[in-house]
């Protein structure tokens, strides 16, 4: 799970991008609180990342996946979920359109599409499929070839579908 530090100078830094860095790390802190209660049980390794230089090139994710290349480590991962700009005051809910990722993950990709399609429409929440443009911190994963299914929500009320509860 991703999400990058830094904002562009104009730009609203607190939603692009403190809120998806927020909600990574509220992701990290429940997932943790979750395993040590034994709520759940994880059966691979999940990294959060916060990437530095989204916005003047992708920097800090382009070079972690280059690394992973050159170290032929690419296949240890499944999924890449990118949190950009989760409380946008322009409130769309999109998920990245797994059916217009290239065919060698593909069908990952359109599984984990599927997975927040349901969840949202479960919920009755509107959503929008948005097309990999690789313009945030995925994009060097698609350009690798590592699965890259996301999703971009953008509203404060996605807060809250991501962040059910704080821990105390």
């Amino acid at each position: 799970m991703g999400s990058h530090l830094d904002s562009v100078p104009a730009g609203p830094g607190i939603n692009d991008n403190g809120s998806g860095s927020s909600v990574n790390l509220q992701l990290a802190i429940l997932l943790a609180e979750l395993i040590k209660n034994g709520d759940i049980k994880v059966k691979n390794q999940v990294l959060f990342a916060f990437w530095g230089a989204e916005e003047i090139g992708l920097l800090g994710s382009d070079y972690f996946v280059s690394e992973l290349v050159k170290d032929n480590m690419t296949s240890n991962y499944a999924v890449n979920l990118n949190y950009d700009m989760v409380a946008s005051p322009n409130f769309i809910r999109g998920i990245y359109n797994g059916s217009g990722a290239g065919s060698k993950i593909r069908t990952q990709c359109e599984t984990i599409t599927k997975l927040y399609e349901d969840y949202f429409e479960e919920n009755a929440w509107s959503y929008e499929l948005e097309e990999f443009t690789g313009r945030s911190d995925y994009g060097p994963f698609i350009a690798s070839g590592v699965n890259i299914p996301g999703v971009i929500c953008c509203g404060c009320i996605s807060l809250y579908l991501f962040m059910p509860s704080f821990p105390s």
